[in-house]
């Protein structure tokens, strides 16, 4: 048995091209250490974050795979990085938000 939750924010730059040759990134704030930005897919003990995108829109789910009480996602802070087709650059650690802050100027 496990305890799901998401939350489903709106996000226009989105888009079906975006989807088919560009990238989403999504990344969350540590809770452990302030100023820290996490990237999902993420997985702690038994807690599961992850993300699906559609036109529009970001879909963040939870999961505690003990039964334990699952913080709303709603609740969390993330930041989300829309990169067009085009525009993804070799050799970078997109699970780092330094790192993708810094090359796109962010």
């Amino acid at each position: 048995p496990y305890n799901y939750q998401e939350a489903s924010f709106t996000y226009p730059a989105i888009t079906s091209a975006v989807i088919s040759t560009g990238s989403v990134q999504v990344f969350m704030a540590s809770s452990l250490n302030p100023g820290y930005w996490v990237a999902l897919p993420y997985s702690a003990l038994t807690t599961e974050y992850d993300f699906k995108i559609n036109v529009n829109s970001i879909l963040i789910e939870v999961i505690h795979s003990d039964n334990s009480v699952v913080p709303n996602p709603g609740g969390l802070t993330f930041k989300f990085v829309v990169i067009p087709s085009g525009m993804k650059k070799k050799n970078l650690d997109y699970s780092n938000y330094e790192a993708v802050k810094a090359a796109y100027n962010l």
